[in-house]
């Protein structure tokens, strides 16, 4: 996984511009802030691999409540904190890093917040002094795992592994977190039980949770402890960064020692509070010139808004802030100062308040193993100087107008890649080269229409209508032809009758869309892969007739919409390549991918001619349209092929990407295509493992073909087309991480579509823990989320705002619904599964929700059917009349399928009707409601209803089966 490097070299280094509260008001209009769980990392001048990066990180102008976490490419930044903060605050902490491979340090911020970051380099320690935790830090001691926190005055321990009965002591560098504190208080990190020193290692408020680095010499038993002060209980959290030996840090006797104090009238200010802008100083015992002091600094009973520095005696004292205060609150901060020839550390208070301050030596690192920057700290990162921030978990932009050959490397590249690693052809890394809401479609008063995910964006199905005319498509098997085919039927509503039949030979799996008089069919072959597209002229419904011979798509059909008449077909073309593991040596085969074309992997197209013969392969989209990914997965193309329905539908491929697709959301103004990837080097749900999802998002255009517009990832995977949503110019997309667990998380990211593509902006996590997403819709400003796995938690999201978004609200209940439906008076239908107390479905079930105070979503009514319904799969199937709050679902059963009619009625379900569909071949597939009338679909026939009555008024026969249903 890449993130964005920044190089020192870019950035202010050396710059003197404070991070005092004075500046919040400027850094939310310069720069580029960081997203959630958006990581940015930075090259680290003269570093080595195995490197300890003493940094200075400073969050600016968070936009909600969270934290921090520094780390580095291969630790986990989310399971741990570095820099806790409130809205707005200004908050630096200390942060320790081991610098890998990649020499670099990287900081992301935690879910549901932005930020900008101010990272300033104090130096590094030499990596042969120090032992590293596996994978950047180790959890020694969680004690909410254990239920109960450490009492007021208790002490809890924890040993560290590898150290118990050392030769040589050792000391721990441990990253210390309190949270959920009863009242104001303290703790005090130390070695063992029998001593407790009489400093503090974390200050905090009621309630409030913080980070703090700690320097611990451990005891001969290798324990690390933490004693609550009296003032009341506390969880506590230490998380091991590495241990330091002991030779290369000196510590004062009897462990840690108050140096200084201005609060005592025999200290330096004589019991007064430091003036605005002045200074206090004070020399450190035992230490030399060029040694790095580690200090515990305590500011308190600050007089004024503002901040501070801890500096050495004779530096700039403007360079960084060490601390940020609030009248009257006390704020502690780990500082690392490498002295100069006086050996004398200063604090200095900005020119906004008076302060006092305490100083709680810890000890110092030995100049021979540190090195510092000539000015005592580098300025290596200041997202506020930044114009953009291009890469978050990886760098997900395609990459467009490579050359043939270019693009074919890329190719071969990822077949070789697979084949090296699984002995078939994956995914690589590919070299670097230089609608507005989402309600669903109800229909007009006279006539429903397909069941769509947005109202102005049409779907392929297998029946359209026009309200006169009903177009049904479905596939039987010929025996006399020894064929498959696709047999559409046209029936006039009027007569009830069928007016013409039109069959497609070697087809399945029809998808169809009515533009005023044409008809748009894609089918599949039954031979290979391909896709058929054909035009056909309806006007003579009685007659139809085909605009233009067939033209045949390399690839499967993943989706097909359309707006105002323009159809986009996003078809996934795979070419595996399957002769080459089949009739090549093995140690042939690198060679025989080597020997491939670029016409070997792109996706083709063929036209039919009048007289059915097929014209020469023509690609089916440009090398340079080819969007290429970081990550190619090999033979996989996903490209969009375009028709204009009231032209002479001509098949045009607009534009590609380089990867399969797994889901595909349509606007009216935004195409997103939707894959995920394996994601290895460790999890962001706080666990390691799960996928990588990316988005890609094109602009889409009644005037010209689709052009790509920016890229995005997000940690998790989408559950269906209903996970993404868009609403004034915000993307919303739900994920799950994980399957089934403890470690399984589910959340929601809001992303701003801005000129550049997409920015993450905020994010709701820790929904349905343990379980998986079942269901999604998108309702306006509000995220409906269903997850499963014993019961049903409905998660009601609010991004009204969508950079501070809110969890209003949530309701468990027995089951799972797999298909939300909104409904007006504030009501939202779910249909899915009822399930016992074990997790087990027990048949289909329709819920109604009153989600009008979204704070209080409430179940206030269901219907079960004992069975289960096409419409937890396939959406098309489900039909909400809104004129008549009917509700029609079709029903499958052991020899028995039905459509199941059911009334909704103020805050009621009622069952009102069933219509037998008996037949083993004749399952219901589609209700149309059409006046006074409802067309129910099978497979074999089309039934009428009266809309009042639910009789039966008519059937028609649409297909016969001899033998076997297909």
């Amino acid at each position: 996984m890449r993130h964005v490097i920044v190089g020192a070299s870019v950035l202010l280094a050396g710059s003197l511009v404070s991070l005092g509260v004075a500046d919040v008001a400027v850094a939310d209009t310069d720069g580029h802030r960081a997203g959630p769980l958006e990581t940015v990392c930075v090259a680290i001048p003269d570093a080595t691999a195995g490197d300890v990066a003493i940094v200075n990180t400073t969050v600016v102008d968070p936009s909600g409540a969270g934290y921090a976490t520094a780390h580095n490419e291969v630790s986990n930044p989310t399971w741990r904190s570095s820099v806790n903060f409130a809205p707005n605050a200004t908050t630096p902490n200390l942060t320790l890093t081991v610098v890998t491979a990649e020499l670099e340090v990287c900081v992301t911020p935690s879910w549901s917040t932005t930020s900008h970051f101010v990272m300033d380099l104090v130096g590094l320690v030499d990596g042969s002094a120090m032992t590293a935790s596996e994978g950047g830090a180790a959890r020694l001691l969680d004690t909410r795992l254990g239920a109960a926190p450490v009492a007021p005055g208790a002490t809890v321990c924890v040993g560290v592994p590898g150290t118990a009965d050392a030769q040589e002591p050792t000391i721990a560098i441990v990253n210390t977190t309190v949270t959920e504190p009863e009242t104001a208080s303290f703790i005090t990190v130390h070695a063992d039980r029998d001593h407790v020193p009489a400093t503090s290692s974390v200050n905090f408020a009621a309630g409030q949770t913080v980070a703090n680095l700690a320097f611990q010499p451990l005891s001969a038993a290798g324990t690390l402890c933490a004693t609550a002060a009296d003032h009341g209980s506390v969880h506590v959290l230490f998380d091991l960064i590495g241990t330091l030996d002991a030779d290369a840090f000196a510590r004062p006797d009897n462990g840690s020692r108050r140096i200084l104090d201005t609060r005592l009238v025999d200290g330096p200010t004589a019991g007064q509070a430091v003036a605005e802008g002045g200074r206090v100083c004070v020399e450190v015992p035992d230490a030399h010139p060029g040694d790095v002091v580690m200090m515990n600094v305590a500011v308190t009973e600050p007089q004024g808004l503002g901040f501070a520095t801890v500096h050495a005696d004779g530096a700039v004292a403007d360079a960084t802030s060490t601390h940020n205060f609030a009248v009257g609150q006390t704020v502690a901060n780990l500082t690392a100062t490498e002295l100069g020839v006086d050996r004398r550390i200063c604090a200095t208070p900005s020119v906004t308040a008076t302060a006092h301050f305490v100083f709680d030596y810890l000890g110092a690192i030995d100049g021979a193993v540190f090195s510092g920057p000539p000015n005592g700290a580098l300025r290596i990162l200041d997202t506020r100087e930044l114009d953009e921030l291009p890469a978050r978990l990886g760098d997900p932009d395609l990459v467009f107008g490579l050359s043939c050959d270019e693009l074919l490397v890329g190719y071969q590249d990822a077949a070789i890649a697979e084949l090296e690693q699984w002995g078939t052809v994956g995914q690589t890394e590919l070299p670097s080269t230089g609608g507005d809401t989402d309600a669903p479609a109800g229909g007009t008063a006279e006539f429903s229409n397909t069941n769509t995910q947005f109202a102005d964006v049409d779907e392929g199905d297998v029946v359209e209508t026009d309200g006169t005319v009903v177009y049904e498509s479905g596939s039987v098997f010929d025996q006399a032809a020894n064929a498959h085919l696709v047999q559409i039927n046209v029936v006039d509503v009027a007569s009830r009758s069928l007016l013409s039949t039109f069959t497609l030979y070697d087809r399945s799996n029809a998808s169809m869309i009515l533009y005023g008089d044409r008809l748009v069919v894609a089918t599949h072959s039954t031979i290979g892969t391909a896709t058929f597209v054909d035009l056909f002229d309806v006007s003579n419904p009685a007659a139809i007739q085909l605009v233009r011979p067939s033209t045949m798509l390399d690839g499967h059909l993943q989706a097909m919409r359309s707006v105002s008449g323009k159809v986009r077909l996003v078809l996934v073309s795979q070419r595996w390549l399957w002769d080459l593991f089949v009739t090549v040596q093995v140690d042939e085969r690198h060679a025989a991918i080597r020997d491939t074309t670029i016409d070997d992997w792109l996706p083709h197209r063929m036209q039919f001619a009048d007289d059915w013969a097929i014209t020469p392969a023509q690609r089916a989209v440009d090398c340079e349209q080819i969007g290429v990914p970081r990550i190619m997965q090999p033979g996989s193309t996903t490209y969009v092929a375009e028709i204009d329905a009231s032209s002479d539908g001509a098949v045009i491929g607009a534009v590609g990407v380089a990867s399969s697709t797994y889901s595909v959301t349509a606007s009216a103004d935004h195409l997103f295509l939707s894959s995920y990837r394996a994601h290895q080097q460790f999890g962001w749900f706080g666990f390691d493992g799960g996928t990588i999802s990316e988005l890609h998002m094109f602009d889409l255009s009644p005037s010209a073909p689709a052009a790509y517009r920016g890229s995005a990832e997000v940690p998790g995977s989408l559950l269906n087309q209903f996970a993404i949503g868009e609403h004034d110019g915000v993307v919303r997309v739900a994920v799950t991480n994980g399957w089934w667990g403890p470690g399984t998380s589910s959340a929601v990211f809001a992303l701003r579509i801005t000129a550049n593509g997409l920015e993450r902006i905020s994010g709701v996590a820790d929904l349905g823990v343990g379980e998986r997403i079942f269901a999604v819709r998108h309702v306006g400003p509000i995220s409906y989320v269903v997850t499963f796995r014993q019961t049903d938690p409905l998660y009601v999201v609010d991004f009204t705002n969508p950079d501070l978004p809110v969890l209003q609200g949530e309701l468990k209940i027995p089951g799972f619904s797999a298909y939300l439906h909104p409904a007006e008076g504030g009501m939202l239908i779910g249909v899915g599964q009822d399930a016992n107390e074990f997790g087990v479905a027990e048949g289909a079930q329709i819920s109604l929700f009153d989600v009008s105070v979204p704070s209080n979503p409430r179940r206030v009514d269901t219907v079960d059917f004992g069975s289960g319904t096409h419409i937890e799969g396939d959406h098309h199937a489900f039909l909400y009349w809104q004129p008549t709050g009917t509700i029609a679902v079709p029903v499958y059963g052991v020899g028995a399928s039905r459509i199941d009619f059911v009334r909704v009625s103020g805050g009621d379900l009622t069952k009102i009707a069933s219509v037998p569909f008996d037949e083993a071949c004749d399952y219901p597939r589609r209700t149309i409601a059409l006046g006074e009338q409802f067309v129910l679909v099978g497979k074999a026939r089309m039934v009428f209803v009266d809309a009042d009555s639910f009789a039966v008024t008519k059937e028609v026969t649409l297909r016969s089966f001899d033998s076997w249903c297909w």
